[in-house]
């Protein structure tokens, strides 16, 4: 990109200031709740929410006073176009009677709130909210998931023992991105992801599914190989969409190829035979079609 400009302003669009340009329709019609609690990564759920809202979703922010210390209320209700709710009012919004929500997603998840959920403690609208989204999930099936977010120090015995209980009642728990010493949020790619796995009800679900893709390199000698120009773009989206909708998924990438995100956890091969080698052992009954 050029910094030069001619300073002339944008071409005209027809999206209003809060519109956004759809991605998906994973979400279209889906009614989600996000529950932010007190951590830093607070501060980036405004990109959250319009991730949420180009699959079609319409969000519906819950937020603690310590969540508001690392956000703006005016930056949550511009992105969301809905009222953040931050207190007990007449009309009961912890409990969601008459907007049922299709999933909650409590991000970020402080150490506070995963010890609290795992308690039943219900002492503000946000451990209010996800009290009764519990009691959803536990008679109706309605998904709840948790997206972890504290320092390394705070990741205790009793943080271990909270998030196991939450993960047997049937919790889904995001796995936090682990570096320097610290449990960083997920990332907001694999959130969007969750949540969709999570409403599936896909016929793949249960599902499991080889795919593979990307170049087939056959090495000639030290330096020379015959190879293809495969990126393996597709298989990724193959096995993307496929996880998604509630699949276990192997994906087996040749070396070259693009970078899968994160959740499908990929394998990459480095020549032809090692890809061969990957593929009868991830799929013992694979027979080659010989002619």
């Amino acid at each position: 990109m050029s910094l030069n400009w001619n300073f002339e302003p944008p071409l005209h669009s027809e999206f209003a200031d809060r519109d956004i340009r759809l991605t998906g329709s994973h979400l279209s019609g889906k009614h989600i709740a996000l529950l932010i609690t007190g951590s830093i990564a607070a501060y980036r759920m405004p990109d959250l929410i319009r991730d949420f809202r180009r699959e079609g979703a319409n969000v519906v922010v819950y937020a603690t006073t310590e969540g508001l210390r690392y956000v703006a209320r005016e930056a949550l209700e511009w992105c969301s176009q809905n009222r953040v709710i931050d207190c007990f009012t007449s009309d009961a919004e912890h409990l969601s009677d008459s907007t049922p929500f299709d999933a909650f997603v409590v991000a970020p998840a402080s150490y506070n709130s995963l010890n609290k959920a795992s308690l039943g403690i219900a002492d503000s609208v946000v451990s209010a909210a996800i009290a009764a989204a519990l009691g959803r999930m536990e008679r109706q099936g309605i998904p709840v998931l948790f997206a972890p977010a504290m320092h390394g120090a705070m990741h205790n015995s009793i943080l271990t023992r909270s998030m196991r209980t939450l993960q047997e009642m049937g919790v889904t728990l995001i796995p936090p991105q682990q570096s320097h010493g610290k449990n960083n949020l997920a990332s907001l790619e694999l959130i969007v992801a969750a949540t969709i796995r999570a409403l599936s009800k896909s016929p793949l679900c249960g599902k499991s599914l080889l795919i593979t893709g990307g170049p087939t390199p056959v090495p000639l000698d030290n330096i020379r190989s015959i190879t293809t120009r495969f990126s393996g773009v597709l298989s990724i989206q193959l096995a993307r969409e496929a996880w998604m909708r509630g699949a276990a998924v192997e994906l087996l990438l040749g070396k070259g190829s693009r970078t899968a995100p994160e959740y499908l956890q990929a394998k990459k091969a480095a020549n032809y035979e090692d890809y061969k080698k990957n593929v009868s052992m991830l799929f013992p009954k694979f027979t080659p079609y010989n002619k």
